[in-house]
């Protein structure tokens, strides 16, 4: 399970994660196991949910509050 406040589906959060800890869309794609499109997919809708205006602000989001989002890869990860 994935913690968020924002509606984000729990493959959302976890991309979200990911791209906070600096993995970008091919690594993200094998660690996960979908392609680079459905990154994509999901990174545009994460922006959307978030109001954000690009991908950069995106990134810059992630980095920020990549410790504030607990993920099912995560070892601690918490129900939410």
């Amino acid at each position: 399970m994935c913690n968020n406040n924002y509606h984000l589906t729990k493959r959302e959060a976890e991309i979200l994660k990911l791209i906070g800890e600096g993995f970008g869309n091919g690594e993200i794609s094998e660690k996960i196991f979908i392609s680079k499109r459905t990154i994509e997919v999901h990174k545009n809708n994460i922006v959307k949910k978030l109001q954000l205006k690009s991908a950069s602000e995106l990134t810059h989001y992630a980095i920020l509050n990549k410790d504030k989002i607990k993920c099912s890869h995560d070892k601690k990860a918490v129900g939410g």
